[in-house]
């Protein structure tokens, strides 16, 4: 298996262990010289918003 095909899996793996605690599918790996320098995964926080309507 080719080196970007070995990071896109981390990447994908990532974003399967992130979905498996209640996150998004979004994850990534940052990948310098061949090697990994860093992972992630995008936590978004959803926030509603309700008008003050007074009674």
């Amino acid at each position: 298996m080719s080196g970007a095909i070995t990071f896109l899996h981390q990447a994908i793996r990532r974003t399967f262990d992130d979905v498996e605690q209640g996150g998004r599918p979004s994850g990534a790996v940052a990948v310098k010289n061949g090697k990994v320098i860093a992972t992630g995964v995008n936590r978004m926080q959803v926030v509603a918003i309700r008008p003050s309507i007074p009674n």
